[in-house]
């Protein structure tokens, strides 16, 4: 009889320690991250995980624990769905909403102006000329340009792309 009172006791202060360890971890996944009144840019890299990017928003003072982030993104089956990009990290938001917006992939877009008449050539002085596209550019400037139709006209501006043409049975350079 004594055992089975001692073992119902200790039954009741493991369930008692894992309802307080249940309610910390969500008062901290919904806590605000210490970001400062003027926001954060904040870059996935492309193939970046979660243990990763939990890793260096740690090292960088945005989150009181990597474990928060990850543990979150693990129980909610979102750990695999980072997509790349620049993310605008605005002050007062927590780990939840930080996780949501990391996984849908509303990063930040930069406007660009091309006036009419402009020629491709000029168009990529100008890109070159942003600071916030070239890495892009430089990643993947040469992607070659795939298209189905054999009836297509290519523009001086485009003679020195690299286009593949699809010629009914594969697609060749």
């Amino acid at each position: 009889m004594g055992v089975l009172k001692w073992l119902l006791g200790l039954v009741v202060v493991m369930l008692l320690c894992l309802g307080g360890a249940f309610y910390w971890a969500n008062e901290q996944i919904h806590a605000p991250l210490r970001i400062d009144d003027s926001g954060l840019i904040y870059e996935v890299r492309s193939g970046a995980n979660l243990r990763s990017v939990s890793r260096e928003l740690e090292q960088k003072g945005v989150l009181p624990s990597r474990w928060l982030l990850e543990g979150w993104g693990r129980y909610i089956g979102k750990a695999n769905a980072l997509r790349a990009g620049e993310y605008a990290l605005e002050p007062g938001i927590n780990t939840v909403q930080l996780l949501e917006q990391l996984v849908s992939g509303q990063s930040v877009q930069y406007q660009v102006t091309f006036p009419e008449g402009m020629a491709l050539a000029e168009m990529l002085g100008v890109l070159h000329e942003n600071d916030k596209i070239t890495k892009t550019l430089a990643a993947g400037g040469r992607k070659p340009i795939k298209t189905w139709s054999r009836r297509s006209t290519i523009l001086p501006e485009f003679v020195s792309a690299n286009v593949m043409v699809h010629n009914g049975n594969k697609i060749i350079p």
